[in-house]
């Protein structure tokens, strides 16, 4: 088989060419030489050709050092070598190619490497820039491109990998935040990140809020990011109990992990609105009303499950006082309003001059739209009367001030100062011991 042979330029040197013709006439030729017709006999000469042979050189390149990371700016490295006679210099040429971007993910590397005289490669250094944007790894690769002087070999082409040391950031929205017992009407947060999705990432949560375990589903507690996706929901599916309760708040709180930050905003609110009705009772909270003063009586209405929108709540008025004569004039409902899980009805004593017993006022809730009765539908305020107690020299004291320095006994009806004073803070609630 025949052997390739190699590249090469042939220099040809001619040392020395010397010819020499001379005619030899027949008659001087040499003995048992036949030269027919006399013919002329030319004589040459000459000195050695002497031929040099210098090869091209063949350059190449390969990635002696293909881990870069902008963590510490830690670089890359290309050699390029060349075969052959290393006695002069020897400019290579390339490009640069590849995912990073030279100037901004990298120092700029030029265009072409010098080798020096008397050296067979030389070294082009890529030196990261460490940048704050959360990236995938990114290449750079050079490529030898033909010149004058040199032949490109293989491998003509090599990679350096830049490795980022950026991590995404994580962020949480509630991207449907009414969430509703009726139907198991779902909410939705989606997490999300930035950068590079070219690999899954789990991302790690805590659940607060109001609700509790039997008011939705369970949650994991981590939302895995699929490989291509910059996002995924995470579901709040609402348990449809039979209990009658406010709107209840599932709190979302990104957690903090070695593969992410957390950005804002890192939490986010789902509420989940009940669909049970309101259950509504009545208390007296000060069940002990006065004429004198007038001292008030107070009824508290309250209900229990949602309070977002306002609530009108019916009750019907009995006992012995007489509505609008004894008290100020109530009517026959109270509304509780949005937002409020509870109302006052005030009871304000008229202060006649009729003598009578102590008179009570009753409410009763009754039914109506939008709620149910309780087991405390009703509860009562007394009203204590003022006629009849008499100061045998005038009115009774409205002031503590008229009781201090004796003369809490100018009214001829305390046993003392306390007494006195006792029945003032009270309105006249409490009557003269005297």
């Amino acid at each position: 088989m025949r052997r390739a042979r190699p590249n090469r330029t042939l220099f040809v040197v001619v040392v020395t060419a010397l010819v020499s013709l001379f005619i030899v006439p027949s008659a001087l030729s040499q003995p048992g030489v036949s030269r027919p017709g006399g013919a002329a006999i030319a004589r040459i000469s000459a000195a050695p050709v002497l031929a040099q042979v210098i090869e091209t050189p063949t350059v190449t390149v390969v990635a002696t050092d293909a881990a870069a990371a902008e963590a510490g700016s830690d670089p890359g490295t290309f050699t390029v070598s060349r075969t052959g006679d290393t006695t002069g210099g020897l400019t290579v040429n390339y490009t640069v190619g590849g995912t990073a971007t030279s100037g901004s993910d990298f120092a700029s590397l030029g265009a072409s490497v010098t080798i020096l005289g008397g050296q067979a490669s030389a070294i082009v250094t890529v030196n990261p820039i460490n940048d704050s944007d959360p990236e995938d790894d990114e290449t750079v690769i050079i490529t030898l491109t033909a010149a004058t002087g040199y032949i490109v070999g293989s491998p003509s082409t090599a990679t350096v990998i830049i490795d980022d040391n950026d991590l995404p950031t994580v962020t949480v929205v509630a991207t449907d935040p009414a969430a509703a017992e009726a139907g198991s009407d779902p909410g939705t947060f989606t997490v999300s990140r930035n950068g590079p999705t070219t690999a899954t990432l789990t991302v790690l949560y805590i659940v607060g809020g109001t609700a509790g375990a039997g008011d939705m589903a369970a949650l994991s507690g981590s939302a895995l990011i699929p490989t291509g996706q910059p996002s995924v929901a995470v579901t709040v599916t609402p348990v449809d109990d039979a209990v009658s309760e406010p709107t209840e708040t599932v709190l979302l709180t990104l957690s903090a992990h070695p593969t992410h930050t957390v950005g804002t905003p890192g939490a986010a609110t789902v509420n989940i609105v009940d669909n049970e009705l309101a259950v509504v009772t009545i208390n007296a909270t000060d069940d002990d009303a006065s004429e004198t003063g007038p001292g008030t009586g107070l009824f508290v209405v309250t209900r229990t499950g949602d309070a977002t929108a306002p609530l009108t709540v019916n009750y019907t008025i009995g006992g012995s006082a007489t509505n609008g004569a004894d008290y100020a004039a109530l009517g026959a409902t109270v509304l509780l309003p949005g937002g409020s899980l509870s109302a006052t009805i005030t009871i304000t004593p008229i202060d006649d001059a009729v003598d009578e017993s102590d008179e009570t006022v009753a409410l009763t809730i009754v039914a109506g739209a939008g709620y149910t009765i309780g087991s405390n539908n009703s509860a009562t305020v007394k009203i204590a009367d003022n006629d009849g107690v008499a100061s045998p020299i005038g009115p009774l004291p409205t002031s503590k001030d008229q009781c201090k320095k004796g003369g809490w006994q100018s009214f001829g009806v305390f046993k003392n100062q306390g007494d006195c004073v006792s029945f003032v803070a009270t309105g006249g609630k409490n009557p003269p011991n005297g």
